[in-house]
């Protein structure tokens, strides 16, 4: 039942959704035209917004210059058209964390970053980001962290189960992390190594959403979240056969998303959950949306690999009407 319905006949609230952009300008003036042409009063991007063309430390610098110089003054131009349209803005895995202090300063104004907040969005709605991704094959792990911490206290077999699939795929365990080292040194940002020990220290995907910031008022949250839910909207193909306890779908495809916002979503039940992350989840699968339990879970399935750019547009009080359209 959707418990907006009489707001919704009063207003609509026009958004949309995208993630995964990585920076490809072509796909960001088709946002940017597209969210002009209907007024949209919402734009949300799912992490993975900044290019990842450099290695090393000019990685950090490069997505850098872009936050400040490009996607700034793009948003900024289209906040002159549309002064009342909010923009909320997660990082992804891809996403340097030694950026995130543009948002976090305000240096940044066209955006909102929602990563570990909790903020109204519409009457009666309100949003909340998350950017960690489970453990990935990548050398990045800034936003990577493991989806339960050492001692697994699991109870339901059916996710322990998940959860050793999960890892027993080609993830990567050790890694680099960007950091944010002008204030003590010459060099404004470092590249430190991280290895298993180091990434279980951060915690896990299951301590963070026990926060009050994700378990309060359900029924009016938005969650957005760089990575799909385990066995929902994250179909990949993995590079090895699988191990001990992986079970691939078919022709190496396997699920992807986190075992531990699996739970959250069918403990929690959100309102509203929007994913990105798995680039070919859609393509693979034809499925954009999907439910989970009460839940409404989406995810636009863009790739960076063309100029075309995937979006979900909705009604933010009417969500499983949401329409996928490739621009």
């Amino acid at each position: 039942m959707n418990i907006f319905s009489r707001k919704q006949s009063e207003k609509s609230h026009q958004t949309i959704f995208t993630a995964d952009i990585h920076g490809v300008i072509p796909q960001y003036k088709k946002l940017l035209a597209y969210a002009k042409k209907i007024k949209a009063d919402q734009i949300i991007l799912g992490g993975d917004i900044t290019p990842k063309t450099a290695r090393g430390l000019d990685l950090i610098v490069s997505q850098r210059d872009f936050l400040i110089q490009d996607l700034s003054r793009m948003f900024s131009n289209l906040k002159n058209d549309l002064p009342n349209t909010g923009i909320y803005v997660l990082f992804g895995n891809d996403d340097a964390k030694a950026n995130h202090d543009l948002f976090v300063a305000d240096e940044i104004e066209p955006y909102t970053a929602i990563h570990g907040k909790r903020l109204p969005i519409a009457d009666g709605l309100e949003i909340v980001g998350y950017s960690y991704v489970p453990m990935s094959p990548w050398g990045l792990k800034d936003w990577d962290k493991f989806d339960y911490g050492k001692v697994v206290d699991i109870s339901d077999q059916r996710l322990i189960e998940m959860n050793l699939e999960r890892m027993d795929y080609g993830i990567r365990t050790s890694g680099f992390e960007s950091k944010d080292v002008s204030k003590g040194e010459k060099e404004k940002f470092k590249l430190i190594r991280v290895g298993k020990q180091d990434l279980l220290h951060k915690g896990s995907i299951s301590f963070d959403l026990q926060s009050p910031i994700y378990l309060q008022n359900p029924e009016k949250t938005i969650f957005v979240a760089h990575a799909p839910p385990y066995g929902h909207l994250d179909v990949a193909r993995t590079s090895n056969g699988g191990g001990l306890f992986a079970k691939p779908i078919k022709d190496r495809l396997i699920h992807a998303g986190s075992v531990a916002m699996l739970e959250y979503i069918e403990k929690t039940q959100p309102f509203l959950t929007l994913h990105g992350h798995i680039h070919s989840t859609v393509k693979r699968t034809g499925e954009y949306k999907t439910n989970i339990g009460n839940t409404i879970s989406m995810t636009a399935g863009n790739s960076p690999r063309t100029n075309n750019l995937a979006i979900l547009v909705f009604d933010l009080y009417n969500p499983q009407e949401a329409q996928r359209i490739i621009l």
